[in-house]
């Protein structure tokens, strides 16, 4: 990573890693914040490894604010109810706006009061689509300082905010091979909480040595595999 500016606003993406086929949550750093009111950030990757869920929660430093995912607003463009609405008078808001053949995740954030340090501002959730291959994790980033307002002199009106000078550190994603064990059960490509669902539901059938599922290779399906699957979820394998 580079040398940044001088009292800038560094926002960063950590080095990251994750098992073919699983899914994994990837944080957007910042530290150095000051009265930062808003954001807005691509981060760009490779298609061919990583294929982004359209899901971006909110970090450390964002978590009052209202996320904003396809599943939070109804067909006709409104908030889903009244709270929401009240959520970003209060607080503010986090949005995303990506398709999985872009290669970019657009993230839009508004916090009312501004936050200031160090911490994440956002999780980007990926599934992992690549196997023994890299994806960079590239950011462009424009910072606005909601404690210094752009006013118009004749109306007197609020028209923007002074930008906040921000170093962007890049990272890289590494998309690691399968270890055989893909537990894929339910054979849509990728290691999620459907597939952990199958495994309690083949738990409590009748298996055999040999049987899909037995990861110990102790000849049964038992708690000792759940747990392994748990444990592979997430990306790390005993």
């Amino acid at each position: 990573m580079g040398m940044g500016i001088v009292g800038a606003m560094t926002v960063s993406m950590d080095d990251a890693r994750g098992n073919y086929s699983t899914s994994v949550d990837i944080p957007i750093n910042v530290s150095g914040a000051s009265d930062v009111g808003a954001m807005d950030i691509s981060l760009m990757y490779d298609p061919s490894v990583l294929s982004p869920t359209g899901i971006v929660n909110t970090g450390d430093l964002t978590a009052d604010l209202l996320v904003i995912n396809d599943n939070t607003l109804t067909d006709d463009g409104d908030f889903s109810d009244e709270s929401d609405n009240q959520t970003v008078w209060d607080y503010g808001a986090l949005a995303n706006n990506t398709t999985a053949t872009s290669g970019v995740v657009n993230i839009s954030i508004i916090n009312r009061y501004g936050f200031n340090g160090a911490g994440s501002v956002a999780m980007v959730r990926f599934n992992v689509i690549g196997s023994d291959v890299e994806s960079p994790l590239n950011l462009s980033v424009a910072a606005y300082n909601v404690g210094e307002p752009i006013v118009n002199t004749t109306t007197g009106n609020v028209t923007g905010y002074e930008s906040i000078p921000v170093t962007p550190l890049n990272g890289t994603f590494t998309a690691e091979e399968s270890d055989g064990h893909t537990s894929d059960f339910t054979a849509d490509g990728f290691v999620n909480t459907d597939d952990v669902v199958y495994m309690v539901v083949n738990l409590w059938g009748a298996c055999t040595a040999g049987a899909e599922g037995d990861f110990t290779a102790d000849g049964f399906v038992n708690t000792d595999d759940v747990v392994y699957m748990v444990v592979n979820l997430w990306g790390t394998c005993p």
